[in-house]
């Protein structure tokens, strides 16, 4: 088939991020023709952008990079990320709009048997091509983090995130409507799905097993946290960490060490850890795999979130027992799946109750961690989650072909992208 693949950004294992797009890419890639158009949103290695015009036929980044976000703190650099955000979401927009633009002109030359959409932010695209026959890997419904949010937020706040959270969830309603063919990673995000959109399709997430892997190392009583704590999920559940569960940890084992690692902490997890003792907050690494290695137990205390977290596919993988919430272990849930190992408490109490068993019972410990390992073969494999898009792509293609031009001067025409420092440039067809 030739496909035509629209992503939001870039990603790959040497960047980190949600890698959902990049494994599904490069799979299909080894049975089909793909056309990728992707936003220009992110620093990306040459090495990279070579590794996938290997397995593409056209790579075509669309728009303007985003500003660089500032690094000066106090009110002064409040007001400057603030500057930073807006400055980003209107970037994003315009990308956005010049990628629906392009998208529809290249459909309309006809040529692409399947047009697939990976990611919730590009369903103005999805929307503006109803005809044509689409996959939207929706993955995650943004909805559900947002309420969830709502109930960790300050009153300052509250009214502007309760609109967003509407906006949002009338943007879901009305083009969960049309779409015909959707993909979800979980069954939560399904659920809160409406329409025909309600019986999409259940792809979960994978994890390389053969990256994240133990190599022996000894371990301490220690928990970790990883992931991008800019990311505001992740610096919640790292705030809950430091100030509710951890103290209650020490009153049991006085000797606790807590690592959080990943890119970009807020001003105010850096003084949490600073002002705790026994805290490490690293900033971005360039491998994780060493922190989990030595660690007792991974927490994972997110009190909102949607999708299935890879970090804790990591964790899993890596034989680490898991300590989270159940936020996060609904994300587990698919159909006709068992339930992962993990431990899931209700609030700090419990969560603390669940670390401080685990670090003083090494059997469990290590039962917990071998299960883990093995649900993550079971049901997390990337090779088995990509077989599955690809049956549905081929079933859709087949059962409604994308409209032909008839005349040769309006067919598909190879795309060559050019660029500059600003943004890439792309052919009109």
């Amino acid at each position: 088939m030739k496909i035509l693949y629209v992503m939001p950004s870039i990603l790959h294992p040497t960047i980190r991020g949600e890698l959902r797009h990049y494994h599904f890419l490069t799979r299909l890639a080894r049975r089909h023709e793909i056309t990728l158009i992707v936003l220009n949103g992110n620093d990306v290695p040459a090495a990279v952008i070579d590794e996938l015009r290997q397995c593409t036929s056209h790579l075509v980044r669309i728009g303007a990079p985003p500003p660089r976000r500032p690094t000066r703190r106090g009110i002064a650099g409040a007001m400057a990320s603030l500057r930073w955000r807006i400055q980003k979401a209107r970037v994003y927009q315009r990308g956005i709009r010049e990628m629906k633009r392009y998208v529809e002109q290249l459909l309309r030359g006809g040529g692409f048997d399947l047009l697939l959409v990976s990611g919730s932010d590009l369903y103005p695209i999805a929307e503006s091509v109803p005809g044509a026959p689409m996959v939207v890997d929706w993955c995650d419904t943004d909805s559900v983090r947002m309420r969830l949010a709502l109930r960790h937020t300050t009153p300052l706040e509250w009214p502007l995130r309760f609109v967003r959270y509407h906006q949002m969830r009338r943007v879901e309603e009305r083009v969960f409507r049309k779409l015909r063919h959707v993909t979800f990673v979980s069954r939560r995000d399904r659920d809160a799905a409406v329409g025909i959109a309600r019986s999409g399709t259940i792809i979960p997430n994978g994890c390389d097993l053969s990256y994240w892997t133990r190599s022996g190392g000894e371990r301490g009583p220690r928990i970790v946290f990883t992931g991008v704590l800019d990311y505001a999920p992740n610096a919640d559940a790292a705030r809950y960490l430091l100030s509710a569960i951890a103290p209650l940890v020490r009153q049991e084992i006085p000797h606790l060490e807590v690592v959080i690692a990943g890119r970009n902490p807020s001003p105010d997890v850096l003084a949490l850890g600073e002002q705790a003792g026994g805290v490490t907050v690293t900033g971005s690494v360039p491998d994780l795999r060493p922190y989990l290695e030595t660690a007792a137990v991974f927490v994972a205390p997110l009190r909102f979130a949607s999708g299935m977290q890879n970090k804790i596919l990591e964790a899993m993988a890596m034989e680490l027992p898991v300590v989270t919430t159940p936020v996060a272990a609904e994300g587990f849930s698919v159909d006709g799946d068992e339930d992962p190992p993990l431990l899931v408490g209700r609030d700090a109490r419990e969560l603390a109750a669940h670390i401080t068993r685990v670090i003083r019972d090494p059997h469990t410990a290590q039962q917990l961690g071998a299960e883990g390992r093995r649900y993550v073969h079971r049901h997390c494999d990337w090779e088995r989650s990509a077989r599955m898009l690809d049956q549905l792509c081929r079933k859709v293609a087949t059962t409604q072909l994308v409209p032909r031009a008839h005349s040769d001067s309006h067919r598909y025409r190879p795309i060559h992208s050019t660029r500059s420092k600003d943004r890439v440039a792309h052919p009109l067809v």
